[in-house]
């Protein structure tokens, strides 16, 4: 949907099937980019969200996966979800590799936390669980940056150019939006974009 200070217009739509998992009133949903994942009581889908008129699932849940709760990505490859086999007492938080768009299968651990696991939010390489009566959990899900490979960014969407001038040129007053996709070999921190 876009809202343009009229309401909101409906843009594009995609068929998920799966019911929310147990505990849960509705499927959960986390957009990072270009990338959009659905947690369901299955396992997750993995949808490509760049053309917001023509979503398109890349991968579907496959085997016996575990129930999705709550899900966070962290804008390179790695997703962190909530998840269970259905039971109160076997909710964990568990990371999946998604560099395979169509691989929903790449479980890559599953930390048990001491309390009932309930949600997730991700900040600089560091999972932030609230854990019931536990309270906050905080897990660390990457290694120290000891490689020293630079980070790449790239701009989502070319920038308008109005003029046929060196440089791109812009109506003063006009907004512009900027996007930027940001990969690293383990965690991109931030991203600033300067203007002069």
């Amino acid at each position: 949907y876009d809202d343009f200070l009229r309401g909101l217009q409906r843009r594009g739509s995609v068929d998920i099937s799966g019911s929310p998992a147990a505990f849960e009133t509705g499927r959960k949903l986390v957009v990072c980019g270009s990338r959009a994942f659905v947690g369901t009581a299955t396992g997750w889908y993995h949808l490509d969200v760049s053309d917001p008129d023509r979503p398109v699932v890349l991968g579907s849940p496959t085997g016996t996966p575990l129930s999705i709760h709550d899900l966070a990505h962290d804008g390179n490859n790695l997703l962190v979800a909530i998840t269970s086999t259905g039971r109160t007492s076997s909710l964990a938080v568990s990371t999946y590799d998604t560099t395979t768009g169509s691989d929903t299968t790449r479980l890559l651990n599953t930390f048990v936390t001491p309390g009932a696991c309930r949600a997730v939010m991700l900040d600089g390489g560091l999972a932030y669980v609230a854990d019931s009566s536990e309270g906050l959990q905080i897990l660390n899900l990457r290694s120290f940056d000891s490689r020293d490979v630079a980070p790449v960014v790239r701009w989502a969407e070319p920038f308008p150019d109005e003029a046929a001038a060196v440089g791109v040129q812009l109506t003063s007053g006009r907004r512009l939006t900027v996007r930027a996709d940001a990969t690293d070999d383990t965690v991109v921190r931030q991203i600033e974009l300067l203007l002069d």
